[in-house]
């Protein structure tokens, strides 16, 4: 069975993000207005994406914490695809939290299959739980 993904390692790491973007607006709901896709076939330098991941990762987590204090259990709609779907809070940020880990996923093995020495090599581990042994180590 063929993986399927965004295509490049571009392409994915602007989806990850741009879907961290969108799920922070759509956690905070109205009056928040859902901002437009990054996904435009737009090239970005890699500085670019890291400063779009910067602003992606501080948006979601303040969107979690008003998400907290609204109560994870609340629902909020959401159209996806012009069929309306109601999530609550808290599943849609473990949703947003596993879809990015999916897709990190494919990017780890995209720069496995590359085999660029001193890069696939030495790539980090995607797992929450690792960072947190390395950080406490």
């Amino acid at each position: 069975m063929q993986q399927k993904g965004p295509g490049s390692l571009h392409d994915t790491l602007t989806h990850v993000v741009g879907a961290m973007l969108r799920w922070a607006d759509r956690i905070d709901g109205p009056p928040t207005e859902l901002r437009p896709s990054i996904e435009s076939g737009v090239q970005r330098t890699p500085a670019e994406l890291l400063r779009l991941l910067d602003t992606a990762a501080s948006g979601l987590a303040a969107s979690a914490e008003r998400a907290r204090a609204r109560g994870l259990g609340t629902e909020f709609e959401v159209t996806i695809a012009g069929q309306a779907h109601r999530f609550t809070r808290g599943a849609a940020l473990v949703h947003v939290a596993t879809h990015g880990m999916h897709h990190r996923a494919q990017c780890l093995n995209m720069l496995r299959h590359l085999a660029v020495p001193g890069v696939s090599d030495c790539l980090p581990e995607i797992d929450p739980l690792d960072w947190q042994l390395r950080a406490n180590s």
